[in-house]
């Protein structure tokens, strides 16, 4: 990056076919953004995302509904964060693994010091989900996007009870 370009939040764009070139379909599918932090690692400062809040707008959903989810993320660190992902995932212990179920992401905005974003997230929990204990996991930042002071502090999960209702147990 050079020198001149001042710091703070900026976007890379990536580009296909800028001279239109190539005669296609979709012209409108040629351009992806990220968002970077210029000089927030120079000595002056690091970010730190943090999920500050969480709540549920049910105790129990029934598999095949939708859970409403509010988070609160913020910046706790001395400089700006960069755009990044807050991703929600179905899992049956409070750990990320393999075994667990992407819902939904919601694209996190970039972050002064000390700003905080509120996210509302509708999360359709399958048909097929078995009923029982289960958790939603919030990851923030979970492709480590954002250089961070503390990258230990993204991940929280809130309890949930999935019904699933089997319409051959009224038989028995």
């Amino acid at each position: 990056i050079p020198d001149s370009i001042e710091d703070g939040s900026w976007y890379i764009l990536f580009v296909a076919d800028i001279g239109e070139d190539v005669a296609e379909t979709d012209e409108t599918n040629n351009v992806v953004s990220r968002a970077i932090t210029v000089g927030a690692l120079s000595g002056e400062g690091t970010p730190d995302l943090q999920i500050i809040s969480v709540t549920a707008g049910l105790e129990v959903v029934n598999a095949g509904e939708v859970l409403p989810v509010t988070t609160v993320v913020g910046n706790g660190g001395d400089a700006a964060a960069g755009e990044t992902e807050l991703t929600y995932v179905l899992s049956r212990d409070t750990y990320l693994d393999e075994y667990d179920k992407n819902l939904s992401f919601d694209k996190i905005e970039p972050l002064g010091v000390g700003g905080t974003r509120e996210e509302q997230a509708d999360l359709r929990i399958t048909p097929n989900t078995e009923g029982g204990d289960w958790y939603v996991l919030l990851i923030l930042d979970e492709d480590e996007l954002v250089a961070e002071q503390d990258e230990t502090n993204n991940l929280v999960y809130l309890p949930v009870r999935i019904n699933k209702d089997d319409a051959d147990a009224d038989l028995a």
